[in-house]
């Protein structure tokens, strides 16, 4: 599946991914967004990537993010906890550090926003931020994303408490 833009194009996970999932997955630097506690090993992550990306199946799908001009991936979209019954589907993005405030992420959510409405037929996309990720909170917001609870202490990350927003677009 490929989903084109200006500047990226969106397609599906690839065994060919495999170096750069691991690298993603393994940096701790990710971790505190993604509740991750430990390296994955080469033989999750090969399971991973060359599993069925079925999100009716597995209730989940990462998209790749690629630039069109050179075919360079960049980063990756998340989307998870997909209800088809209640046409709701949750987001998370990745866009590796140097290509981070170009513009990328903001195509990249909507492009996949149009995927979701047109193929997967949602009409609900949330996401989950930590009330310190201001660049998330404005990218999402900007977005139209709405925020429509704080959740107190949700997240434990490093010996301390964050707090986490919810936000919902309805389409």
């Amino acid at each position: 599946m490929i989903y084109r833009g200006k500047h990226i194009y969106l397609r599906t996970i690839t065994p060919d991914d495999f170096n750069l999932i691991k690298q993603w997955e393994n940096n701790p630097g990710n971790w505190k967004v993604s509740s991750t506690t430990h390296p994955f090993t080469d033989e999750q992550i090969f399971d991973f990537v060359n599993s069925n990306q079925d999100i009716y199946e597995h209730e989940q799908l990462r998209l790749i993010i690629c630039l069109t001009d050179n075919n360079k991936v960049i980063g990756n979209v998340d989307l998870f906890n997909f209800e088809p019954l209640h046409k709701r589907v949750g987001i998370g993005i990745l866009i590796d550090e140097p290509h981070r405030n170009k513009g990328y992420a903001k195509q990249a959510i909507l492009l996949t926003e149009e995927y979701c409405k047109l193929i997967l037929n949602i009409n609900k996309i949330f996401c989950n931020i930590l009330e310190d990720n201001t660049y998330s909170i404005k990218l999402f917001t900007t977005l139209g994303y709405k925020k429509i609870c704080t959740k107190p202490k949700w997240h434990f990350y490093n010996n301390q408490w964050f707090d986490e927003g919810f936000y919902l677009k309805r389409f």
